[in-house]
């Protein structure tokens, strides 16, 4: 539901995060958008584990794919921690 790229080296400072996945795009409807996902958001821990790869958050959602997802991301230089479903 949502599009993904791995954080710029060149907008870590920017953001606020060392590292992290960088939300390009959010779907309507999709479980991300229903996640209060913003375009711009930065994904840096899923479950406490930290974000590095899209393929780190694949592996998240394929170990618990009926649970819900405790996403912490970086928006506006603010951490805060969603929950996806």
């Amino acid at each position: 539901g949502a599009e993904m790229a791995q954080l710029p080296v060149e907008m870590r400072e920017q953001v606020g995060a060392a590292g992290g996945l960088l939300v390009l795009r959010v779907g309507q409807g999709t479980p991300a958008s229903r996640a209060g996902l913003h375009s711009g958001d930065v994904l840096v821990k899923v479950n406490g584990k930290p974000l590095r790869t899209s393929r780190d958050l694949r592996t998240a959602l394929e170990e618990s794919p009926n649970a819900a997802l405790a996403l912490e991301l970086v928006r506006k230089r603010q951490t805060m921690t969603v929950k996806m479903k």
